[in-house]
């Protein structure tokens, strides 16, 4: 099916130059393009930003703010400002207000004076430290057309994100490479993780921020971290997963513990289970930095299932199979964990719990 314009207005039409579409129509967003398209309209008139804002029912601050893409670019001129040079827009968005910004310190030609440098990260210096300075339409619109790969990188994140993107995302995804020091490659496999997890770009960011913190600027080191994500996603299901109900809410800092138990301490999901209901019985409540203390002292004794943490208790080395048990009135040992607390673990009916459905009961329940 071929698309074209209806042909009785083909006798109505003004110009567009082919530069819009080659090099434009893909980063520019739909206020942005509206302003450009009645200026072509109304090519040769005089035109004041209130002319366009009557005309396209758009604030003022919205159409200078529109405008100065095109200028800066140099697809529009004004004559109240010879060559065509640049102007600031009214209120630029910003994190904590209007903030000059340039890449290195440098100014494209036609720009009236350099802008400020942009605060470098020395090796001491956290990025946390380093305010985030958000690119003026000016550093935008440079950096598309002095970087090919910025251009790339831009067409492949609204192929993820399944949208275009205008002028406030792509400042957040130059943040993210000049400011971060990001390259392409981990800034794609930010946004690839970020969609699938039904994020925005506020998240993405936030992820870039830490990964760049934590020195993750490659894509071999991008792939790594995402792996450790994934076990410990998973670690996090094995664990939810031996509960019958109100499992614990998903946080980061749970999710750090569990990584933590899991990966450098060694010890079993059953484990971790078995010292979340210590935790109730003993203080009948989740805090997970009291968990912490548990399975802590028990990797210090080198404990990693509950069979081998009664076995310990007994003063005995855990039995092939089944766990050592005590011969208490119900069968069960009573085992000291924490203080003065006492909990009963019965290794057998532990194993059919974790094969059904768990029934947890707290403290004082029937």
């Amino acid at each position: 099916m071929s698309i074209r314009v209806a042909p009785e207005l083909l006798g109505r039409v003004f110009f567009v130059p082919k530069s819009i579409v080659d090099e434009h129509l893909a980063y520019v967003n739909g206020q942005q393009l509206k302003v450009l398209l009645y200026v072509l309209r109304h090519t040769g008139e005089d035109l004041e930003v209130q002319d366009l804002a009557g005309g396209l029912a758009m604030s003022a601050a919205d159409v200078s703010d529109a405008l100065q893409y095109w200028l800066t670019t140099g697809v529009l001129q004004r004559d109240d400002v010879p060559g065509g040079v640049t102007v600031q827009p009214a209120t630029p968005p910003a994190a904590s207000g209007p903030v000059p910004y340039t890449r290195g310190g440098t100014a494209r030609a036609g720009t009236t004076s350099p802008a400020p440098a942009t605060p470098q990260r020395t090796a001491q210096q956290p990025l946390l430290d380093v305010p985030d300075i958000v690119p003026t339409y000016e550093t935008v619109a440079a950096r598309l057309l002095e970087d090919p790969a910025l251009k790339a990188m831009f067409q492949e994140v609204q192929a993820l994100m399944g949208k275009t993107i205008g002028y406030d995302t792509q400042a957040k995804f130059i943040m993210m490479h000049d400011t971060y020091g990001l390259p392409p490659e981990v800034i794609l496999t930010i946004v690839d993780y970020s969609v699938k997890k039904g994020k925005g770009i506020g998240y993405m960011c936030k992820v870039g921020k830490n990964w760049a913190e934590e020195g993750v600027t490659t894509l071999e080191a991008a792939n790594e971290k995402l792996e450790k994500i994934a076990n410990t996603d998973r670690a996090w299901a094995e664990f939810t997963g031996l509960f019958s109900k109100d499992a614990p809410k998903v946080t980061d800092n749970r999710l750090a513990y569990v990584r933590k138990w899991r990966f450098t301490f060694g010890q079993s999901s059953e484990l971790i289970y078995y010292a979340y209901e210590t935790m109730v019985e003993a203080i009948d409540k989740v805090n997970f930095n009291y968990m912490d203390k548990i399975l802590t002292r028990w990797n210090e004794e080198g404990l990693r299932t509950p069979q081998e943490v009664l076995a310990a208790e007994k003063g005995e080395a855990p039995a092939a199979g089944k766990a050592a048990r005590g011969t208490s009135p119900k069968g069960k040992r009573n085992t000291k964990i924490a203080g003065n607390h006492t909990a009963s673990y019965d290794s057998d009916a532990y194993r059919e719990k974790a094969q059904g459905p768990i029934q947890y009961k707290r403290k004082g329940e029937e």
